[in-house]
């Protein structure tokens, strides 16, 4: 907490790039601009199934419960 409240903190450092962006695009719409927003560039990720995922790795959980279990007999 003592951090967050540290009289060094200076705001007028710090430059707000969104609030730039929209001021910036404002001027260009009163200066008769047309303001044209490109389209968003949406890299496609890799889609992973929770469930069967949670299912792997639940299999792999109690297969190294088994092999324990069996290296404990073995022992005794």
């Amino acid at each position: 907490m003592e951090k967050l409240s540290s009289e060094d903190f200076e705001p007028e450092s710090y430059e707000d790039d969104y609030q730039n962006r929209v001021l910036a695009m404002i001027d260009s719409k009163v200066k008769g601009r047309e303001i044209t927003i490109p389209p968003a560039a949406h890299a496609p990720g890799r889609v992973i199934d929770l469930m069967t995922a949670l299912k792997e790795s639940m299999k792999t959980v109690q297969r190294g419960i088994k092999r324990a279990d069996q290296k404990k007999r073995r022992k005794a």
